[in-house]
């Protein structure tokens, strides 16, 4: 499916920018764009740096993005996410609309283990482990297969087309508020130190670690 890896790598804040000003420089705003878009400006269009490279082939697709502070003593933050983008001169379509809420004063530093590094999509992944609540989700997530008309015809599910009704493929993709203790972000290699950086600097002058949400 298009966009499958560069759609939803988008979706996990993953960007591809230049070394720039120490940590200790930058603004708390800054810092945020920098910890989820991997560019300290990211919080002046959060919708440009999310939807950079989606296509967007019909007439009615969308995508946009916002990154809102919710409670700066805990840097707790919101990242909304929304799409519909028709791919491959109209043979699917996607569909997301995610709401996450970060709390990265409760992300554990301390614990933190190797990365993950995938040498095929030149990512790093680091997972954030504790034992209180650090991230928030809820939204929904799925795929169309269209016809000949552009009408639906299957639902597509981990990139294998399914038979079953549109509402049925609509009913498979929601997602449900959930809490979690271990989030994963991805980074392009060359920002993953001054992300994590930026994470150390903010607990240790915005937002030290909590014990509470």
């Amino acid at each position: 499916m298009i966009l499958r890896k560069s759609l939803f790598a988008a979706a996990a804040f993953t960007a591809a920018v230049g070394a720039g000003p120490s940590v200790d420089d930058l603004s708390y705003e800054e810092l945020i764009s920098l910890v989820f878009f991997e560019d300290p400006n990211a919080y002046q269009d959060p919708t440009g740096y999310f939807c950079n490279f989606i296509a967007l082939e019909d007439k009615d697709d969308y995508c946009k993005a916002t990154m809102t502070t919710i409670d700066r003593k805990l840097c707790k933050v919101e990242v909304t996410r929304e799409l519909r983008a028709t791919y491959s001169n109209g043979k699917g379509r996607e569909f997301l609309k995610s709401r996450d809420l970060f709390a990265l004063a409760n992300f554990d530093l301390k614990e933190l283990k190797e990365p993950e590094i995938d040498e095929k999509h030149k990512t790093i992944r680091q997972t954030f482990e504790t034992g209180i609540d650090v991230k928030w989700h809820e939204g929904y997530q799925y795929a169309f297969v269209l016809d000949g008309n552009g009408k639906y015809k299957s639902c597509l599910i981990d990139s294998v087309e399914k038979d079953m009704t549109q509402s049925q493929c609509e009913a498979q993709g929601q997602q449900p508020r959930e809490a979690f203790r271990k989030v994963s972000l991805i980074f392009n290699p060359d920002n993953y130190n001054r992300s994590i950086a930026a994470i150390r600097w903010l607990q240790k002058t915005v937002c030290p670690l909590g014990d509470e949400l």
